[in-house]
């Protein structure tokens, strides 16, 4: 064998060996709760800026208890069916590892497991796209910059403020009323189209049993050709406005429809232009639509005195803020994650047991989307 072939055989098996030592404490790190960050389907990397969420509930003797909940057999079976191939395939080949129970802790899913018979859990979003630590996180950068200025890493705490009350009355929700689901988008935000594929399939779903209202995020400019205006420009805008005409006048089923094929065939860019072959391709009446959108000023100032009302908590800072990030979602005028499981997982625990709906139990696939919003 030449030299050069020595060197380079050589070279490999070094590397390989890195490969596990680094694999040995990426598996140390789990189980000392620190992250990984699963992208796509289970591409897996260490975590540089990790998730914050900690939430506290029902404080006794100085004392805080994190509210949490054992998930349906359904849901759990679900939740280990998209992790257990991150493991075994890519995460942990090598190792040992059993998924235990799973509950619904402070607006995440907490999953025991073992890791060679060593007990230990993690937690996951649940639009399914990280796995974080117990009850906190590390910004390396912000912790790297504490320890230059001689300072240390500290732990934040933040205490979880009921808004649903505040929110069902913002939002016009009757206690008697069914379960209800409210979400905020932007028509040409990437993060909130994943969101108006999701409601439609609770819509289709659910039918009659649960109240779907769509919301939009807009805002009052006097330089804009209607005087209203949207993050991703005018014509945005106008599809918001005519979303909600196609809703007001056609119904939820032909609304989620058009909404739908906007999405996939138009920009905020063309809008204007190419909306009323979309609407024509439907069935839906362009005159009918044109003739309510000549309201938009006053439809789009409704919605921004509802996205004004209605208010939000930053889990990072503990802020409280009206909503301007698409998507927003709630249940019963609780902030709940934007997936079609987090949302379904919601609306059955409207119900009381006797009353739950066969949609309950049924599987809805989630859309994807990227982790992110607009704001």
């Amino acid at each position: 064998m030449s030299e050069e072939k020595k060197n380079k055989s050589s070279e490999e098996a070094n590397n390989e060996s890195d490969k596990k030592d680094g694999f040995q404490m990426s598996l140390d790190f789990l189980k000392k709760n620190l992250g990984y960050v699963l992208g796509g389907v289970v591409i897996v990397a260490l975590v540089i800026v990790l998730v914050f969420i900690v939430t506290k509930e029902d404080k006794e003797d100085g004392k805080s208890e994190i509210k949490s909940k054992k998930v349906s057999e359904r849901v759990s079976e679900k939740i280990k069916d998209k992790l257990e191939p991150a493991f075994k395939e890519k995460l942990a080949p090598e190792e040992d590892i059993v998924l235990g129970e799973v509950f619904d802790e402070s607006g995440l899913y907490k999953v025991n497991m073992t890791v060679n018979a060593e007990e230990t859990f993690i937690y996951v979003t649940k639009d399914f796209s990280k796995i974080i630590p117990e009850n906190y996180y590390i910004n390396l950068k912000e912790t790297l910059e504490s320890m230059e200025d001689g300072g240390k890493a500290e732990k934040m705490e933040i205490e979880k403020v009921d808004l649903s009350v505040e929110n069902k009355k913002a939002l016009g929700i009757e206690d008697s009323s069914k379960p209800r689901l409210d979400y905020f988008v932007m028509s040409f935000c990437p993060y909130g189209n994943p969101a108006d594929e999701n409601a439609s399939k609770i819509q289709a779903v659910f039918g009659d049993s649960v109240e779907v209202v769509p919301h939009y995020i807009v805002g009052l400019d006097e330089k804009a050709p209607n005087g209203y205006n949207s993050l991703h420009g005018p014509q945005e805008a106008h599809q918001d406005i005519r979303e909600l005409c196609v809703l007001k006048n056609y119904g939820k089923d032909k609304f989620f429809e058009f909404t739908l094929a906007s999405n996939d065939k138009l920009t905020y860019k063309n809008a204007d232009s190419k909306w009323n072959d979309v609407a024509r391709s439907i069935g839906v009446d362009v005159n009918v639509v044109a003739e309510c959108e000549k309201n938009g000023l006053e439809i789009a100032k409704q919605e921004i005195g509802i996205s004004k009302n209605a208010k939000v908590q930053n889990m990072k800072s503990g802020e409280i803020t009206s909503i301007v990030s698409s998507p927003t979602v709630m249940i019963n005028g609780e902030k709940v994650a934007s997936s079609a499981l987090a949302i379904q997982e919601a609306l059955c625990e409207s119900f009381t047991e006797g009353e739950k709906p066969a949609a309950c139990e049924q599987d809805i696939e989630s859309a994807e989307a990227a982790s992110g919003s607009c704001n």
